[in-house]
């Protein structure tokens, strides 16, 4: 459980946010965001950075758009709890940070009294020799060891992070349809878009723009549901992820 402000408490497995008096639910995604924040407390976050752990992580690939979507979620989230002013401050060019003061340290364990609990008695063991050259041949062996795999994590990384561009698919009088480029959806994805029957859970005419997004899984639809063009900053998108339960 970490503490956010003076009395703002956020838990990272309860998946909320309390001030004593308020308590709001968070969604997976804005627990992520919010535990990478204050992992990076005082740092700037990158928008690559928030992309990678709050949706990449999960196999998940959005644009800008999303980040600029979510951060106005947690500032919204933190200002009902009465965090006053801008929380979450963007940087141009860099990416965001939390407002200094708005995250505070743990309070630190009391000494212990040294008096009233004196140290254990230890026999005595007797020396031993250490050969120092296969001290070294070890720690050089643990750091070549280490270094490969790190490059290696990184090559697996940045190889599947590829910046994401949509083209235009359908256009009707009512909506706008974009797909992922050079990676077309399934067809289960392309035809419960186009059932209205299938996405009557939630007022689906409110929403012209449709991007869908590319799935590994061909019985999965995931796309983002925009009042505005994807890139606009009043886009107001929700994501959804449909599942074909008939196989």
């Amino acid at each position: 459980m970490n503490h956010i402000s003076t009395n703002i408490i956020f838990s990272e497995d309860g998946r909320y946010l309390s001030n004593g008096e308020a308590r709001v639910e968070l969604s997976a995604t804005l627990v992520r965001c919010l535990a990478l924040f204050y992992s990076q407390q005082g740092q700037i976050v990158s928008r690559e950075q928030i992309m990678e752990t709050c949706w990449g992580s999960q196999g998940v690939v959005v644009t800008e758009a999303s980040v600029r979507q979510l951060i106005t979620q947690l500032r919204k989230v933190l200002a009902s709890l009465g965090v006053a002013g801008d929380a979450v401050r963007t940087l141009p060019k860099q990416g965001y940070m939390l407002s200094p003061g708005v995250i505070i340290k743990e309070h630190a364990a009391p000494p212990v009294d040294t008096l009233s609990a004196p140290a254990p008695h230890r026999p005595q063991r007797k020396s031993q020799s250490i050969s120092w050259r296969k001290v070294r041949h070890w720690g050089a062996t643990a750091v070549l060891v280490s270094t490969i795999l790190c490059l290696l994590y990184f090559l697996l990384v940045y190889r599947n992070f590829q910046p994401v561009s949509y083209v235009l698919y359908q256009e009707t009088r009512h909506r706008t349809i974009w797909i992922q480029a050079g990676l077309p959806p399934s067809a289960f994805a392309l035809s419960v878009i186009n059932d209205e029957a299938q996405l009557a859970f939630f007022n689906v005419a409110s929403y012209r723009y449709v991007y869908l997004n590319y799935s590994r899984d061909e019985n999965i639809a995931a796309a983002f549901f925009c009042q505005q063009p994807l890139d606009d900053k009043q886009s107001d998108c929700v994501s959804l992820q449909l599942t074909d339960r008939s196989k």
